[in-house]
């Protein structure tokens, strides 16, 4: 979390009291900028910035609001957004579209970061928000604005996000391939080296293998496998099991121990 705002500010006045009458404007200005350069991220922050990596304009997700409210603002939907507008959202049980006077009630990713902030701005009295560990976008939030007043809360659950990728095939949903194990292969050379078989499933028969991406900060090892389908298929619901063996491209280190996260399943690693 950032330290607070006032204890910020009374930094920087003291680093302009003490060095503004021996130093110019300019370098008073970049004593000030290195100074917030070395504020640290908070976590909403450090999530925006994972999200706006990932650079995803259109894609669809469920969602549902939380909250003591009309049973049809309740209703899980599943959200759809093209080029960072929503371009309809759709009941998701019902599979009928949302009317056009209602759509202002739902939010894009985006949307959801500046619903937290506002929650912050607002000093909310309790503020709980999950991450998606790979795109950084909220899964699950929940904002409790004042102690005293019942039932305020208001809250969101977000599930099976998926890119919308479009290519002359047509256009293709892009998830998450589920998985159901996780086997590890430790090979403590220096450097040490780790090799993963990742045992997972293809939901349908129109679903397809997409592809695999890796990223590493610090300790914490992220590997990402994808799946594909065509967006308007009919498609038969057959299992079909897949696995995959994968080489970490991480940089290890004898004698530390790490995070690896495969989808949405979890291993530590100690070296």
């Amino acid at each position: 979390m950032r330290r607070p705002i006032y204890l910020f500010f009374l930094g920087i006045f003291s680093i302009i009291t003490i060095v503004g009458c021996t130093t110019n404007e300019v370098e008073i200005s970049k004593i000030i900028k290195e100074e917030i350069e070395k504020q640290p991220l908070s976590e909403l922050d450090t999530n925006i910035s994972r999200w706006k990596a990932n650079k995803l304009s259109n894609y669809q997700f469920d969602f549902q609001w939380i909250c003591f409210c009309e049973p049809d603002y309740i209703s899980p939907v599943t959200i759809t957004v093209e080029d960072d507008v929503i371009s309809h959202v759709m009941y998701s049980e019902t599979k009928i579209l949302v009317q056009e006077d209602k759509l202002s009630r739902y939010k894009t990713i985006d949307d959801l970061f500046s619903f937290v902030q506002d929650a912050y701005n607002q000093n909310a009295h309790q503020i709980s928000i999950h991450y998606d560990p790979h795109r950084g976008y909220p899964i699950k939030g929940s904002v409790d604005y004042v102690e005293m007043i019942a039932d305020d809360e208001k809250g969101f659950e977000i599930k099976n996000l998926m890119e919308l990728e479009t290519n002359e095939d047509g256009t293709w949903l892009i998830e998450r391939l589920p998985i159901n194990e996780i086997l590890l292969q430790i090979n403590k050379n220096i450097p040490p080296s780790i090799n993963i078989s990742v045992e997972g499933y293809l939901t349908d028969s129109c679903t397809l293998f997409h592809q695999i991406k890796q990223k590493q900060k610090e300790n914490l090892v992220t590997v990402e496998i994808t799946t594909k389908r065509p967006r308007d298929a009919f498609c038969a619901e057959v299992i079909t099991e897949i696995s995959k063996s994968i080489q970490l491209k991480a940089n290890f280190l004898i004698g530390q121990d790490y995070i690896l996260i495969v989808n949405d399943k979890e291993k530590h690693i100690d070296l």
